[in-house]
C-alpha cells in the first residue's frame, strides 16, 4: 500500500515567498491522518494582519472539520482518522491541483511518496520533524486559560457581559435547572459563553452540557434564537476516548460555536462588533477570581 504525505504552510511575507509550516497529513488508500500546531498558529498571528489570520484560522478550521466529519474509531488525540469512503477528501491528484493553482494564504505542498506505513507512530515522528517538535506536556492547563484570560480582560468584559452569572427560572422562562453559565448579556437577542472543562471525569462533563441543553431548551420553547459560545480545549493525552469523542462532538455542534479556550478573545471581538450588553444591571460588582 503506498503512502504520502504532505505539508501545509502559510504565507507570511508574500513578497518574497516566505513561508511557515502550520500542518501535516500522512495517507494512503484507507486512512488519512490530519494534524495542525497550534504553537505555529500563535506565531503566525504575531506576524500576520487581524484580517489576514483571521482568514487563516477560519481556513484550518474547515480542513479540520472536513477530517473530523467521519467518526474516527481508534484511540487518537490530535491525529484524526479518515474513514476509508472519506480518502477522496485528501487524495494525492486533489493534492497536486491544490500545490499548482492555490497562491493563497493557506497552501498544501504537492504529496510525496513515502515508504513507510500510514499510522500513529509514524505520523508523530514525521510532524515533529517536519513542523513542530514541541513537547505535548507542555500545554498550560485549561483551567489556568480561562482563568488568565478572564483576570486580564476584566474591564472589557464587563462592558458586554455579566461575569459568572448562576441564571434561574427567574432569569429564563422554562429553564428547567439553574444554569452557572461564564459570561452573559444581550443585544437583540440573548448572547451566553459557558467553559466546558474537558479534563474531568465524563460524568461532570455530562452536567456542563445539560446545563447547556437546558440553556438552548429554554430559549427555543420562546422562539428566541440566543448566540452561544461554547470555551473548550482537546483533553489531555492522559485522558480516556470518552473525553475526546466528546470534544469532536462539541466542535461540530450546531447549536453554538464552539471556541478554542486559546482563542477566547474571540467572545470579546463578538461582543464588540454586535454591540452586546450585560444582561443584567449588576454587572458593575467586582467579580471575584
Amino acid at each position: 500500500m503506498t503512502t504520502h504525505y504532505t505539508i501545509l504552510t502559510v504565507q507570511i511575507r508574500p513578497e518574497i515567498q516566505e513561508r511557515i509550516s502550520i500542518g501535516f497529513a500522512l495517507f494512503d488508500d484507507n486512512q488519512v491522518f490530519f494534524k495542525y500546531s497550534k504553537h505555529k498558529l500563535s506565531v503566525a498571528k504575531s506576524l500576520l494582519s487581524v484580517g489576514a489570520y483571521k482568514l487563516l484560522n477560519d481556513a484550518i478550521g474547515n480542513i479540520e472539520s472536513s477530517v473530523i466529519n467521519q467518526k474516527s474509531k481508534e484511540k487518537e488525540f490530535e491525529l484524526t482518522n479518515f474513514g476509508k469512503k472519506n480518502k477522496e477528501i485528501i487524495s494525492v491528484e486533489y493534492l497536486n491541483y491544490l500545490s499548482r493553482y492555490n497562491t493563497n494564504l493557506l497552501t498544501f505542498s504537492s504529496p510525496k511518496k513515502i515508504d513507510v506505513d500510514a499510522n500513529n507512530e509514524t505520523f508523530i515522528l514525521l510532524f515533529k520533524k517536519y513542523v513542530d517538535d514541541i513537547a505535548e506536556s507542555k500545554k498550560i492547563k485549561y483551567d489556568n486559560i480561562i482563568e488568565v484570560f478572564k483576570r486580564e480582560n476584566i474591564v472589557r468584559l464587563k462592558r458586554y457581559y455579566n461575569i459568572e452569572k448562576q441564571l434561574s427560572s427567574d432569569d429564563i422562562k422554562g429553564l428547567i435547572a439553574p444554569v452557572k453559565i461564564d459570561m452573559v448579556g444581550k443585544n437583540e437577542d440573548p448572547v451566553y459563553v459557558k467553559s466546558v472543562n474537558l479534563n474531568r471525569e465524563v460524568s461532570q462533563i455530562k452536567n456542563d452540557l445539560a446545563q447547556l441543553a437546558f440553556l438552548y431548551i429554554a430559549y427555543a420553547e420562546q422562539k428566541v434564537k440566543a448566540k452561544a459560545f461554547v470555551l473548550s480545549s482537546e483533553p489531555f493525552e492522559s485522558k480516556a476516548i470518552s473525553q475526546h469523542k466528546i470534544w469532536n462532538e462539541l466542535r461540530k455542534n450546531s447549536q453554538f460555536e464552539y471556541v478554542d479556550a486559546s482563542e477566547a478573545e474571540r467572545v470579546l471581538e463578538y461582543a464588540e462588533d454586535h454591540g452586546v450588553h450585560p444582561l443584567f444591571p449588576e454587572s458593575t460588582d467586582d467579580v471575584p477570581f
